[in-house]
């Protein structure tokens, strides 16, 4: 067993890895807080005389109906 040579060991330089890492993790929190600020616009629904404006959703039909 004495004829192999033992693999060669790369050392791993992890401060690198560490700031490549932190570096990535800083652009996702920049990229996502872009993100948000351009989406702070209300996403309400608008109602004019009772009826919903830009069409009317599925969901809400319920709403028009009336059980007196």
């Amino acid at each position: 067993m004495s004829d192999l040579n033992p693999s060669p060991v790369v050392p791993i330089d992890r401060t690198r890895r560490a700031r490549r890492v932190m570096a990535v993790r800083r652009r996702l929190r920049e990229a996502k807080k872009r993100e948000q600020r351009g989406s702070r616009r209300g996403r309400g629904r608008v109602w004019v005389n009772g009826g919903e404006l830009g069409g009317a959703r599925a969901a809400l039909s319920h709403l028009s109906e009336s059980y007196d």
